[in-house]
Formats: structure tokens, C-alpha cells, sequence
């Protein structure tokens, strides 16, 4: 008697093809699905991060901060964020600590078939003000603001007071009376004491405009220029095409004054402050850090305001002359 031929060996064989297919397809589902949530996670991420960071530039201002962190989101294209001030970031000068959090829904695309819809993803950043700082990387105008006059009593420099930063051989440095520092105005030669050794009226003219690309920290040793400098320092001010006035004449800094302006203003200048100077070139120690608004040049004087600012890329501990930085903490 023949055998009779195996029953259901087929069907059994859909049942089996038909399971595998749908766990296939449930692994490229978490797997096409999991890769969507991963990279909507890091866009958050690094939305918040940048927000925060826009925002931190402002502080302690919490208006301006929460504005151009509100700006930064949107630009970012954050539907869902909320900006907080932490409650143990506030000192008498106002907010140290700026928060974003974002939300974003990602629609899931094959896990749909398993009956899933959505995912809500979050993040965060927090950005914190410190200082005064004792370093600065990339920024400094080579303008040294003495700290003491020749009879070593302290200048008193405070914001809102309309000062006279770069002057002629007979101002003093504060208020216009007779100076007592020789032949030396206040320029200094950044490239040749810290950068590649340069010097002269070129390299001072442009480490005006841009600043000086290196890093100044309190304690170091830096050569002053002999001479007043008044034609580099008139062009690098107010008569080159990328003088300091001609870029903040255009938007956003048009409008800006020295009390209320936008960051990253171009009359916005890095100081150092340094010890008193003596006749010719000489080599003076740099005592802290001051942000200085250019408001004019008019002679052979630079006018201006001493302000409160922050800027990143600088840190460390310094004598407290207005200037801060923020560092993104969490």
C-alpha cells in the first residue's frame, strides 16, 4: 500500500512565511522608528543648547535673554519650548542661569502598522553666567586701560560715564587733566608680546577692527606701541571701509546706543586693564578685563562708555571690571 502524501504542509508553510513577515516587519518598524526618535532627540538637543546659549549672551537681562533665545528657537523651527531663569541662579545683579526646554512629537512611520501613532520627545539646556573673567581668547583690542594713574590711586571707571579711552600726548586718561605717562598713549602690541611677533601702525589698525586672534590672560607681560597711533586708530575707528562705525551702521546695529544695543555690536571693544605705564616702549602687566563702547574720535581722544558684557570664549578668575562669560552646564 503507497503511502499517502503528507496533508497541510503547504499551509503550514504560509502560517510560517506569514509570522516571519510580520516580525520583520515589526524589527524594521522599531528599528526605521527608533532611528526617527534618536535624530529628533539630537535636533532638540542641540535647538535647546543653541537657544540657551543665545539667551546666555544677554544675562543678566532677563528680557533680552528670553528675546534672543525665543529667536534662536523659532529660527530653529521649535514648536514647543518653554525659557526659564533657575531660582538658584539669581544674584543682586539679576539672573545668572538661563533654561530652555523643548518638545517635539515625531509621528511614527511603520510602527503605525502595529498601532502606534506618535512620540512625544524632550530635552534641555542650561546656560550659566560666570565671572569676572580671567582670560580672554580672541577678542581684545589693543587699548590698555591703566588702573592706576602715575601716583598709583585707582581710576574709578563706571558705566554710563562718558570717558576718554584713547587720548593725546597731553590728556590724562579719566578726565582730560595734564597726563604724567610720557609718550605713551595707551596702545599696545598684542601680536608682538603674545601672537606672531608683529608690530607696527597695520597689525595695530587691525587688531582694532577684529581684535587680537590669541589669548590674554591676567598676569601676562605685554609691550606697548611708542606713540600716539592717531592715524591707524582714527581709520581703524571711523575712516576704513570695516572700521568699527562703518560695520555698526548697518542692521541689526544701526539704531543701537551704548545703553541699548545688540550683541555682537562692532562698537563694542574688549580692554585690558593694565599697570600705569612709563615713558617709551615698555612692557605693563595686565591686571583684568573691561568692555568698552566706542562712541566717537574726535583729535586725537576716543570717547566712550565702560559697560557690563558677556562673551564666550574667556573664563578663569579676574579683578571684577564688568566683563563675564557663559558656559553651557547642563
Amino acid at each position: 500500500m503507497r503511502a499517502g502524501k503528507p496533508r497541510g504542509k503547504k499551509g503550514t508553510v504560509l502560517v510560517m512565511v506569514a509570522a516571519l513577515l510580520v516580525a520583520l516587519l515589526g524589527m524594521t518598524a522599531l528599528a526605521v522608528d527608533i532611528s526617527r526618535l534618536y535624530v529628533a532627540r539630537q535636533f532638540l538637543i542641540n535647538s535647546c543648547d543653541a537657544s540657551a546659549l543665545a539667551g546666555g549672551m544677554e544675562l543678566p537681562n532677563q528680557a533680552k535673554s528670553t528675546l534672543k533665545a525665543s529667536e534662536c528657537a523659532d529660527a530653529n523651527s521649535m514648536t514647543t519650548y518653554q525659557i526659564s531663569f533657575p531660582e538658584n541662579g539669581f544674584t543682586e545683579a539679576g539672573a545668572t542661569k538661563i533654561r530652555v526646554d523643548g518638545q517635539l512629537d515625531v509621528q511614527y512611520c511603520f510602527a503605525n502598522i502595529l498601532g502606534f501613532q506618535s512620540r512625544t520627545v524632550s530635552a534641555y539646556a542650561v546656560v550659566e553666567r560666570s565671572g569676572p573673567v580671567g582670560w580672554v581668547n580672541g577678542r581684545v583690542a589693543p587699548w590698555g586701560i591703566p588702573y592706576y594713574d602715575a601716583y598709583g590711586n585707582p581710576y574709578d571707571y563706571n558705566n554710563g560715564v562718558l570717558y576718554t579711552l584713547k587720548v593725546g600726548s597731553q590728556s590724562d586718561l579719566s578726565d582730560g587733566t595734564v597726563g604724567k605717562v610720557g609718550g605713551n598713549f595707551y596702545p599696545l602690541a598684542l601680536e608682538r608680546s603674545l601672537g606672531d611677533g608683529s608690530s607696527g601702525g597695520s597689525v595695530y589698525n587691525e587688531d582694532i577692527k577684529w581684535g587680537f586672534n590669541g589669548q590674554v590672560e591676567v598676569g601676562d607681560q605685554v609691550a606697548t606701541e611708542p606713540g600716539n597711533m592717531i592715524g591707524p586708530t582714527r581709520q581703524a575707528i571711523s575712516t576704513d571701509d570695516d572700521s568699527l562705525t562703518e560695520r555698526a551702521s548697518v542692521e541689526p546695529w544701526a539704531d543701537d546706543t551704548w545703553d541699548n544695543y545688540d550683541y555682537g555690536n562692532p562698537r563694542v571693544v574688549i580692554l585690558p586693564i593694565i599697570s600705569p605705564l612709563s615713558n617709551g616702549r615698555t612692557e605693563v602687566e595686565v591686571l583684568g578685563f573691561a568692555a568698552f563702547w566706542v562712541e566717537s574720535m574726535q583729535g586725537q581722544e576716543v570717547t566712550g562708555y565702560f559697560i557690563s558684557y558677556t562673551i564666550p570664549d574667556a573664563g578663569g578668575s579676574g579683578p571684577d571690571y564688568g566683563l563675564s562669560t557663559f558656559r553651557l552646564i547642563e
